[in-house]
């Protein structure tokens, strides 16, 4: 159990593909969501700013369990006018009652001219001999990973060497920055590291690096390992901050993707080596809340522990006008067969959108049985076309898009699937 549990922001979560038949895609988050809200909604003053460094959000995760008690750090953000992104601390028995410390933020930006100077974040911890925080640092112009390392989870002391990972020279596909790192101990002198890797464009993709110490890193010549999804699905803009366990000899990947600015969802992927990926077809396997929930707009980067039987969830997530706050959900350990990532489907099929109704987005899957041009339009309740969601040559398999109603008012819309032989017609509904 201490190798699943004791590491932060890990994930079992969907589909074992080639290891079993057990599932994970049903997900209930819990009724007290959120359960860490900014200081500023907590009323909290500290040193004469409310809300103190967490004044505006609290997000992106890093939670263990160790010595019986929950312990997250998490990012703070406190206004327009400091601007700052550091890290705090949490504790809680429950892992739904937190606990903040008085004297957050644990871990701060550096002195001018170190690559962390301007924001510390995106933290993922490990414990073995002592506490290991890798963390994305940010100067003004680039994101790198720097290392620090604690007795105690409070008092960090930043590696002298510090930062650990950075970008490639200008041909390569992270040559704008790296962030988002997911760090696993899988034996003695042997770390594997999930990074996120950006371009000059802005788009996201996912790479490998292995390290004898922790500290001292080698990328993989073949990167990126996990790419874009094909035009119009719910991960064609970016996918990003992997977080990854190795469990039963197959590592295990929760990461975000996204097609823009918002409705980012979490999906799943499986490797038997951490570099060759499958995407469930399944994905994203955590999603948007409903229209007047909290993180009805976008979800952000999270954090996940397999304990007793029991996989549990931390997550940044936001509404459309409100701050993002921490969410946390559960789900049981089920042995539900599914389809494997190499079964196409049998079938044409459009599935209903979800959320349904919905603001100010909505996912639409579908599956196709062979190579085919597809075609899905949204038209209004007058049967006038609106928008064109897909349109392209695809692979047979499962897939998810998201439309964007942003600019859309109100009412009863349509979505279209047509192929060379199919057509299918489904209804939603816009609430704003």
């Amino acid at each position: 159990m201490k190798a699943i549990s004791v590491f932060c922001c890990v994930v079992l979560l969907s589909v074992l593909f080639s290891i079993g038949s057990q599932s994970q895609t049903r997900w209930t988050k819990h009724p007290s969501n959120p359960v860490l809200s900014p200081g500023a909604l907590n009323g909290v003053s500290l040193y004469g700013i409310t809300g103190g460094f967490d004044a505006q959000y609290a997000l992106s995760p890093s939670v263990l369990f160790d010595s019986g008690l929950y312990r997250m750090w998490y990012v703070g953000y406190e206004n327009e006018f400091y601007g700052l992104y550091t890290i705090g601390y949490a504790l809680s028995e429950d892992g739904v009652s937190w606990s903040t410390y008085t004297r957050n933020p644990v871990l701060s930006v550096a002195t001018p001219g170190n690559f962390d100077s301007r924001n510390v974040w995106l933290s993922v911890v490990i414990k073995d001999t002592l506490y290991k925080m890798y963390y994305s640092g940010y100067d003004g112009q680039r994101w790198k990973v720097g290392l620090a390392t604690s007795t105690n989870g409070i008092r960090w002391t930043k590696y002298p060497d510090s930062p650990i990972l950075s970008n490639s020279p200008d041909s390569s596909w992270d040559n704008d920055t790296v962030y988002g790192v997911s760090v696993v101990p899988v034996a003695p002198n042997d770390y594997r590291m999930s990074y996120t890797g950006r371009t000059f464009d802005l788009r996201s993709k996912i790479g490998y690096a292995t390290s004898a110490d922790g500290i001292h890193w080698t990328k993989y010549s073949g990167n990126p390992v996990l790419k874009l999804g094909p035009p119009g699905s719910w991960e064609s803009e970016n996918v990003y901050v992997p977080r990854v366990v190795y469990v039963n000899n197959a590592f295990h990947m929760f990461y975000l993707g996204n097609t823009g600015p918002s409705g980012t969802a979490i999906g799943y992927a499986f490797s038997p080596d951490g570099i060759h990926w499958e995407k469930s077809g399944l994905n994203p396997v955590l999603r948007l809340g409903f229209s007047t929930e909290w993180d009805s707009y976008s979800l952000i980067d999270h954090c996940v522990l397999f304990q007793d039987n029991t996989f549990k969830i931390w997550y940044g997530g936001r509404s459309s006008t409100g701050l993002w706050q921490i969410g946390y959900a559960t789900s049981p350990l089920t042995t539900t067969r599914v389809s494997e990532p190499n079964e196409s489907p049998q079938a044409y099929k459009l599935f209903q959108s979800y959320p349904n109704p919905f603001n100010p987005q909505t996912i639409i899957e579908y599956e196709i049985p062979k190579e085919d041009h597809v075609v899905i339009k949204i038209f209004n309740s007058l049967g006038q076309e609106v928008s064109t969601l897909v349109d392209g040559r695809l692979e047979p398999g499962h897939y998810s898009s998201v439309w964007h109603a942003d600019k859309f008012s109100s009412g009863v819309y349509w979505y279209q699937m047509t192929t060379g032989g199919y057509t299918e017609t489904r209804k939603m509904m816009l609430l704003k």
